[in-house]
């Protein structure tokens, strides 16, 4: 599971189906809004230096 969530982070899911984006799109902006602690837990484990975050800030605009 850890390296499905690698390679989408830096692939920016292009293996997913928009399916699988919009499930991801409502997570991510869960998560960010409403469980920050969580959040933050995550990013710190899959992102520690904020490469993929940026990747995905239009997820927060929305």
């Amino acid at each position: 599971m850890i390296e499905h969530i690698t390679e989408a982070l830096e692939t920016q899911c292009a293996k997913c189906s928009e399916k699988h984006k919009e499930g991801i799109r409502k997570v991510v902006k869960f998560l960010a809004e409403n469980k920050k602690d969580l959040w933050n837990e995550l990013t710190l484990k899959y992102d520690p230096n904020g490469v993929y975050v940026k990747n995905y800030e239009d997820l927060f605009k929305n």
